[in-house]
């Protein structure tokens, strides 16, 4: 089941896995969501205070089209009943995307998940030489993504 029992919680097991992993690392990138999908199907956006303790370097807005998305949910087992429709989510996800990036003053760069990994891969590489002058970065996926 893709839905979130409790965002909060969820996100402070996320922040403390973090810590162990990235110690020692100047910077991170790490593939999330910025919204979930809560227990009841409602959309909730992921505390700001979560972002604050990650500190990334950098954010990534992956997305596809409704349509898409809408096929990989029904492929699922675990069906997820939502209460919102799929535009709305996306347009409310990259909303506050936004307003991380801006409170977190970092650059955030946008996805395309049906582009070809060629396509996709000169937008990250565009992001990373921007934050990068000659630093090494970490990829940091978070599990079940």
């Amino acid at each position: 089941d893709k839905r979130v029992e409790n965002v909060t919680f969820n996100q402070n097991v996320l922040i403390e896995a973090f810590d162990n992993y990235s110690k020692g690392k100047s910077r991170i990138a790490l593939d999330g969501h910025f919204c979930l999908i809560n227990k009841n199907g409602d959309l909730e956006k992921v505390p700001k205070d979560i972002f604050k303790s990650l500190n990334p370097s950098i954010l990534f807005l992956v997305y596809a089209p409704e349509e898409i998305i809408q096929m990989r949910l029904n492929k699922r087992k675990d069906k997820i009943r939502l209460n919102i429709n799929l535009k709305y989510f996306q347009k409310e996800e990259k909303r506050y995307s936004v307003e991380i990036a801006n409170m977190l003053e970092i650059p955030l760069f946008q996805i395309d998940s049906t582009k070809t990994a060629k396509v996709n891969f000169k937008v990250i590489k565009n992001a990373f030489d921007q934050i990068l002058c000659d630093e090494q970065i970490t990829f940091l996926e978070k599990e079940g993504s």
